[in-house]
């Protein structure tokens, strides 16, 4: 059986806090099962269990109080707070947009409950997922300025040097109204590279079909859920909530490596507290997966009066706008460039003394050799997986120090401290630097 045994923190570490862990600091059962079950790192926004590392929660989840508000009311108010935000600090607003219903209905927020001036930024698929509603943004007065979603990580160093912008996102809309745990339809990146699936009934009583040894694991999180828990559905909702809003809070900031000024959406207080007065009957009408979000819906409605709204349905957005968007952007650029281009910049960088060790022209034919057709992705050579970095213990697996690039299971000695600090994250290779100059400066 494959299994990746706990690095314990040394003495340093455990008097700090983190904003993100090393993934090796979990114990057993979390790093090897309920890490791909949410598809990243894990938190327990209760403080209930122990996760082998002292968190720093970013948005704790405030005392209970019954809202009868709709959505679209605590859009509004979350809205207006953010545009008197930006506007007493002198910055302009920025919403990243996938295309899917949480950023969506930010933009709508935005116009329908203030006055302010925005940009996006958007993608191919994002307008492919939904052309009637980027139409519609692209004839609004207020909506200024468009930027490629592909250029996001180098957008994002660009806009923490500028420091003239606040990036708002969609995030965690999902975990506001019930994520996919569990689900049959969920992917789940085992640590040995496999996938897997739940076949879990989700309007069924709670727990049924969860392992035994998950539910001792998460019981102490469920008894402090202030609501009644009336099916799966209701409990799998909790448990996003309670371990998965931090990872989507946090997604930007690993993108860019660095502290960048983001400001996610659906973190307000009064958003937490819409999500706790609504059960799976508000979120997911008639027990049907295709009224997931019904509330945004109406939402999106009143703003975009179009039948389209209704036929939106909840979807990996951000796979197809940003990780394979970006892998087959890159790729249809490098296959342009001529021979005597990658030998140009090639060069330069070493005229200049840049990537020493490292030329351009073979970064560019490895990028080419690892491309996958089928999955349009870039797929990661042998060389560049982690090996024995933070003593790595791996059971059932023939190359016991290797650890590949898993979805949601990368980086594992990466982690953010409480104060921002960005230790041991790999850089954005010679490739992606390139890209970068060309993309964003409109040349080399």
């Amino acid at each position: 059986m494959f299994k990746i045994k706990q690095v314990v923190q040394t003495q340093e570490e455990s008097e700090k806090t983190y904003i993100l862990p090393k993934l090796i600091w979990y114990p057993s059962v979390i790093r090897n099962e309920i890490v791909p079950l949410c598809q990243g790192r894990v938190f327990d926004r209760t403080e209930s269990i122990d996760l082998g590392f002292k968190q720093k929660i970013l948005s704790p989840i405030p005392e209970f109080k019954y809202t009868s508000k709709t959505f679209s009311e605590e859009c509004g108010i979350r809205a207006i707070e953010i545009a008197q935000m930006a506007k007493d600090q002198g910055k302009k607003i920025l919403v990243t947009c996938s295309g899917g219903m949480d950023s969506t209905s930010v933009i709508a927020a935005f116009m329908m409950y203030t006055d302010a001036e925005i940009e996006l930024t958007y993608s191919q698929s994002a307008i492919d997922e939904w052309p009637e509603f980027h139409a519609y943004c692209l004839k609004h007065p207020r909506i200024t300025r468009y930027i490629s979603f592909v250029n996001m990580p180098f957008l994002l160093e660009a806009l923490a040097l500028e420091d003239d912008h606040i990036i708002i996102t969609g995030d965690p809309g999902d975990l506001i109204f019930g994520s996919k745990l569990y689900r049959e339809d969920q992917t789940v990146w085992l640590p040995d590279g496999t996938t897997g699936a739940w076949q879990m009934d989700h309007w069924a009583k709670p727990w049924e079909g969860v392992p035994a040894h998950h539910r001792d694991l998460l019981q102490p999180i469920v008894d402090k859920c202030p609501v009644d828990i009336e099916n799966n559905y209701d409990l799998t909702w909790w448990l996003g909530f309670c371990m998965k809003f931090q990872l989507t809070e946090t997604r930007l900031y690993m993108a860019a490596r660095k502290y960048v000024n983001i400001v996610n959406f659906f973190t307000s207080d009064n958003i937490q507290n819409w999500s706790m007065s609504n059960s799976y009957a508000v979120k997911c009408p008639n027990n049907d997966w295709d009224n997931l979000k019904y509330e945004a819906k109406k939402h999106l409605h009143l703003w975009f009066p179009d039948e389209t709204v209704w036929a939106q349905v909840k979807r990996d957005s951000l796979k197809s706008v940003w990780t394979e968007a970006m892998h087959k952007v890159l790729y249809d650029w490098v296959i342009t460039l001529s021979a005597e281009t990658k030998l140009a910049i090639t060069n330069s960088h070493i005229e200049r003394g840049l990537f020493v060790g490292v030329r351009f022209d073979e970064e560019c034919q490895k990028t080419i050799d690892g491309y996958d057709h089928e999955t349009q992705m870039i797929t990661i050579p042998q060389e560049l997986t982690i090996r024995g970095e933070g003593g790595i213990e791996v059971e059932g697996m023939k190359d016991a120090e290797s650890l590949f690039f898993i979805r949601g299971q990368m980086f594992p000695v990466s982690h953010i401290t409480s104060d921002y600090e960005f230790e041991k994250w790999p850089r954005h290779k010679i490739m992606h630097r390139v890209w970068q100059h060309v993309k964003l400066n409109g040349g080399y």
